[in-house]
Order: C-alpha cells, then structure tokens, then sequence
C-alpha cells in the first residue's frame, strides 16, 4: 500500500531535522567540558582522560575529535583580552618628540680589519 504524500513528507521532515552526528558530538563534550579541564589542569594528559571517559562512556567520539574540542577549549582558555593601552598615542600640545638614539653616537669596533684570503692555521 502507497503511503500518501504527507506522510512520506512527514518522514522526510523527521530524516532532514534529525540531530546531526556532530551536533550531538559536540554537546557530548560541552557535557564533560569542566571535568577535562580539571584534569588537565591536574596534570592528566589528553589521551588519558579521552581513554577514562571512553572506557566509561561518558563519551563515544573518537580520540581525534576530542583532541579537537580539547584544544578549542583551551585555546579560549589561554587567551587573554587585548591590554588597554595606556601610553597617549598623540603628543600634547609643544610637547617634545621623544628623542630616539642616533647610530652615529655609538661606539664602532676598533680593532676589526677583513682579510679575504683565509689563514690555513685558523682552520686547525
């Protein structure tokens, strides 16, 4: 018996707005997010915590995946927001340009005198 339209695109419906695999894996991580980085932070390496969780199925993605979302996580962790710069980027009115050190001021080697032909004991 035929299945009238709506209900094949009932179906349909149901197998396009399903759950995708990589949605769902990522809110398996956001799950146990805390956990793995509290045990990173103790000292537990990645691969380790990834086998615990996996053995236990708290999670069931694969190694791979997890160390991509691990490392997402603590990049964000790591970054700091941009410092606010407190040095004044324009001068002052009449204020003076700072003075920046001249080349010509500094000392020059005395002593260095270039001799292309090279010494055969300086090689031994």
């Amino acid at each position: 018996m035929n299945k009238s339209y709506t209900e094949q695109l009932a179906e349909w419906v149901k197998k396009k707005h399903a759950v995708k695999k990589r949605d769902r894996n990522l809110v398996m991580f956001q799950a146990v997010k805390d956990d793995v980085c509290e045990a990173i932070s103790a000292g537990y390496s990645i691969r380790t915590v990834w086998e615990n969780m996996y053995e236990t199925k708290r999670v069931t993605i694969g190694y791979h995946q997890f160390l991509k979302y691990t490392n997402q996580v603590l990049k964000k962790a790591n970054q700091t927001p941009p410092k606010q710069n407190t040095t004044q980027l324009v001068p002052k009115k009449g204020a003076k340009p700072p003075e920046r050190p001249n080349p010509s001021n500094q000392q020059k080697p005395q002593n260095f005198k270039f001799d292309p032909s090279p010494n055969k004991e300086d090689w031994l």
